[in-house]
């Protein structure tokens, strides 16, 4: 566990960058992604408010109703609150929520990027540098409460503090880099403790998954949110590579009847596993990896979500939209990308000015292919823009230098 000292200015810094300075985002994932604990300590206690505030909590409640218990709950030393406390319709009651807080009861709101769009916006800026899928998990505390005892989870955590403050323990793994369906209870002897303190207004504290922790509010209402990465590992790779592979005749047929003693299919085993290399090629499980997720879930639109596709110059810059991962694929005779929120394919001559979108992520229409002529790359950028891949930029905001 690292205790730093915090950096003022992180306003303009990618996401990563801004949770974890003064350590780059390069130095943290190599030296703490997945290894160990970070906690950064606060440099600003409005920090966070940007993304919600603890007066933000009753018009979340009451507007966007996040129903229980999936989406909300009452929860007190791990048990929950058992009162009723929602509506005939099921939408949360607030009386009876305040009612809970008082009697020491957190709340939590689960998927919260799900129902407020700063928070979203940021997740998925969030995820776009990652590229593993991220949520997010609001937690309200009242003081001195402890809503669950140790315990570990199965996704790597960034707390972010947005008011009030937490009294934390955090210790070394209980497992190593737990999948996603390893989810066990904390047993037995606890791990080593590397980090006992609070995390204030504006601080971040990094958790491992499979790193067990708790936490407690001190003498003032607790906020937080809780940004959960839930990494695609070189399991699911293995297993994105077998899925494109699917087509191969090989893998279709049928086991024999009886199989299940081994007896007859031991040798054909073997011949298969002889026979991967071959088989998996890592561009195309790649592919299928990203459409097994990326493709599912776009950012939050703009505020130009109804305006007509702009007539692009020669001279308009262009710019993937906030919160977009995107893979360009090609294969014979095409070429395509797949991004947050879908996947558009062409002939094989847009392949450049894919790649080049996907490495600089903005461009003027001049400079975006040099081997299309102005209108072809007109209508492709007007299509990835119909399509939500891409925005204009606006002209106040051009810093473009070729």
């Amino acid at each position: 566990m690292l205790l730093l000292e915090p950096e003022q200015d992180t306003a303009s810094r990618p996401i990563l960058d801004s949770l974890t300075a003064p350590i780059s985002a390069r130095a943290f994932v190599d030296d703490y992604w997945e290894r160990r604990s970070l906690v950064v300590p606060s440099g600003d206690p409005a920090r966070f408010t940007r993304l919600f505030r603890l007066e933000d909590i009753g018009r979340l409640l009451h507007y966007l109703k996040p129903a229980p218990p999936e989406g909300m709950l009452l929860v007190k030393d791990s048990q929950h609150y058992g009162q009723r406390w929602t509506n005939a319709d099921g939408t949360p009651r607030l009386t009876a929520v305040r009612a809970a807080l008082g009697e020491g009861y957190s709340l939590i709101v689960n998927g919260i990027d799900k129902l407020w769009e700063p928070v979203e916006r940021y997740a998925m800026a969030l995820q776009a540098e990652l590229q593993h899928p991220v949520d997010v998990n609001l937690y309200v505390t009242p003081p001195g409460a402890r809503a669950f005892s140790h315990h570990w989870d199965i996704m790597d955590v960034f707390i972010l503090q947005v008011s009030g403050s937490k009294a934390w323990q955090v210790r070394t793994a209980a497992t190593d880099r737990p999948l996603r369906d390893e989810h066990a209870p904390v047993t037995g002897e606890l791990p080593p403790l590397v980090f006992d303190g609070d995390l204030t207004a504006g601080g971040m504290l990094y958790i491992p998954r499979g790193h067990v922790h708790s936490a407690a509010a001190t003498d003032c209402m607790s906020v937080h949110l809780s940004i959960g990465v839930h990494p695609r590992t070189w399991l699911d790779l293995l297993q994105a590579g077998i899925k494109a592979a699917r087509a191969d005749e090989r893998l279709r047929g049928a086991l024999p009847p009886g199989y299940l003693d081994g007896s007859g299919i031991r040798e054909e085993f073997r011949a298969l596993v002889a026979a991967l290399p071959a088989l998996l090629d890592p561009d195309r499980a790649l592919g299928q990896l990203a459409e097994d997720w990326l493709v599912e879930r776009a950012p939050p639109p703009g505020d130009d979500f109804l305006h007509a596709p702009p007539a692009l110059r020669e001279d308009t810059i262009v710019r993937v939209r906030e919160g977009i991962a995107c893979q360009v694929f090609e294969a014979a005779g095409m070429a395509g990308i797949r991004y947050s929120g879908g996947r558009i394919s062409g002939p094989a001559k847009i392949g450049p000015a894919l790649h080049h979108l996907s490495r600089h992520r903005r461009a003027a229409i001049r400079d975006l292919d040099p081997g299309l002529s102005l209108r072809e790359v007109q209508v492709l950028a007007t299509r990835l823009v119909r399509e939500g891949l891409l925005e204009v930029e606006p002209v106040a905001e051009h810093r473009y230098d070729g």
